[in-house]
């Protein structure tokens, strides 16, 4: 009788254990299935990011060769260091900064040569503006 009730709890004890390890087994596949299902959304998120980017650039090159916007601006800017790079230092045939009035009165430096500019620069004495020319009193 002693082993039967032995017995019996061995079973008992053993169904336990079974049960157990199965539910161990259960859970951790869906652990597993969680681990899978959040890779995916990052996956998706990466994909998600990148057609946004792609749109945006499509969208824009689109944009561009419809509208056909004047880009004179970077022309001129380009024009304008290229022509810098040939004066040298930035500086007309007289020494005076590009963009400035030279110690000549009514000359100014403009992209390295030397302009009248009376308005701007003044007259010598004995001379007044005429426009952007000096003419004498």
């Amino acid at each position: 009788m002693v082993k039967k009730k032995k017995e019996g709890k061995s079973v008992k004890n053993k169904v336990k254990i079974d049960s157990f390890e199965q539910k161990f087994q259960e859970r951790e596949e869906l652990i597993k299935k969680e681990q899978s299902g959040k890779s995916a959304g990052k996956n998706y998120l990466g994909l998600l990011v990148f057609l946004i980017i792609l749109i945006l650039v499509v969208d824009s090159v689109s944009l561009i060769v419809y509208y056909k916007p004047k880009m004179d601006f970077i022309k001129n800017t380009i024009n304008n260091l290229n022509g810098l790079r040939q004066i040298g230092l930035n500086k007309c045939s007289d020494g005076t900064i590009v963009n400035t009035c030279s110690k000549n009165k009514s000359y100014y430096c403009y992209e390295g040569n030397l302009v009248q500019k009376a308005y701007t620069c003044g007259c010598p004495s004995g001379y007044k503006v005429d426009f952007q020319s000096c003419v004498n009193i």
